[in-house]
């Protein structure tokens, strides 16, 4: 039987890393914190803290337990919030992962509107190209562009990617301009994912489709990299409009071959299904997606084609 008094004093130890700290915020007995951690990990079988004169600190087991223990926390304090304010103002902590280009462009600026609407949700964002595993991470949203291959979750559709084949003026001063697809073939080309060989751009010209083989002096697995160094001037790059509008407006960046575009499969905000889905969830995506506000301007900046 879990002690859910337990996770959270553990929850607090970790929090305060201090006993006395977390006692003197939850306002209990120190000695009661202390004892209620021992028998947690006399249960367990399992060292969770090492306790030193000057600080508290997680054992390696301490830290998977930790992880999980506040996502249990939360949701106890989540689902007491939401009977004590059912139909009231939305509560919660909700976790969301997207691109550090996206949450940085897309999301942060709109977090003082969404805040003001609803001051009681939290929102936690993880930033990172890396896919995560929302069930087993515990994430309650991600931003996701391209194609979905995970049948278990659902996808609601923010915008189109909008991506565009781009370099600055000085790159193409210097090397030249393609006039035709095949010649991004002799082009520095700015290279999403992992490992130099092999990359390929799909796109579609005035003859169709075409994919051209790319190979480049950069590869980077966070798209925010591979814009700065694109506006540095050190090659071409794909690049989504929402990330290089202002650029394209200033002329710091230009298009190539504007006549071909990538291949769009969208932009989505992903959530787990098969349950119902929370307030704070619902929320966010009423925002986001909603009535096409406040994506409008961002819908403008891609120029893509309708699906």
């Amino acid at each position: 039987m879990i002690d859910l008094n337990a996770l959270v004093l553990f929850a607090k130890v970790v929090e305060k890393q201090s006993f006395v700290a977390a006692a003197r915020a939850l306002g209990v007995p120190k000695s009661t914190v202390s004892r209620k951690v021992a028998e947690l990990e006399e249960r367990l079988g399992a060292r969770l803290l090492v306790r030193t004169t000057r600080a508290v600190r997680l054992t390696e087991a301490g830290r998977s337990y930790y992880d999980r223990a506040t996502r249990i926390v939360a949701d106890a304090e989540e689902a007491e919030a939401l009977v004590r304010d059912a139909g009231e103002t939305p509560v919660g902590h909700l976790r969301l992962t997207t691109t550090m280009a996206f949450a940085e462009r897309a999301i942060a600026p709109r977090m003082t509107e969404f805040h003001r609407r609803y001051p009681r949700v939290t929102v936690e964002i993880l930033a990172t190209d890396r896919r995560v595993d929302l069930v087993g991470e515990g994430f309650d949203l991600a931003i996701r562009a391209g194609t979905l291959d995970d049948s278990s979750l659902i996808a609601r559709r923010l915008a189109p990617a909008g991506l565009m084949v781009v370099a600055s003026p000085s790159y193409l001063a210097a090397h030249g301009t393609p006039t035709v697809i095949e010649d991004l073939r002799n082009h520095a080309c700015l290279l999403l994912g992992t490992g130099i060989a092999g990359h390929q751009w799909p796109l579609t010209g005035p003859d169709g489709p075409l994919t051209v083989a790319v190979t480049g002096p950069l590869v980077a697995n966070d798209i925010g990299i591979l814009y700065r160094a694109c506006v540095g001037g050190l090659g071409i790059a794909r690049l989504p409009r929402f990330l290089i509008a202002e650029d394209l407006a200033a002329g710091r960046l230009v298009p190539v071959l504007p006549e071909a575009s990538p291949a769009d499969a969208g932009v989505y905000l992903v959530y787990p299904g098969g349950r119902k889905v929370p307030g704070k969830v619902r929320v966010f995506l009423d925002f986001f997606v909603g009535t096409g506000e406040p994506w409008g301007d961002l819908g403008a900046l891609t120029e893509a084609r309708p699906p």
